[in-house]
């Protein structure tokens, strides 16, 4: 949608392709509590997430306005009813 120009509201994800992460249990895991990834090497890293223009995440860290944005309710994954 949109463009990439000054004044426009882009939704980007700036990721450096030179960062190499080694994906853990520790560093990286869902409610699940274990990474079939564990000990894969990871070439890329996600550094900036840029939302409707703004940055939202900057290495790692939230940049983002509290209160911005919506909640979208969601069924557990596997249910159909």
């Amino acid at each position: 949608k949109g463009a990439i120009a000054a004044g426009a509201d882009a939704d980007l994800v700036v990721s450096d392709p030179e960062t190499t992460r080694r994906m853990t249990v520790d560093s990286h895991y869902g409610p699940s509590g274990y990474n079939p990834y564990d000990g894969m090497d990871l070439v890329g890293w996600p550094v900036m997430t840029i939302r409707r223009g703004e940055i939202a995440v900057e290495d790692g860290a939230f940049r983002g306005k509290p209160g911005v944005g919506r909640f979208i309710a969601r069924r557990p994954v596997g249910r159909t009813a």
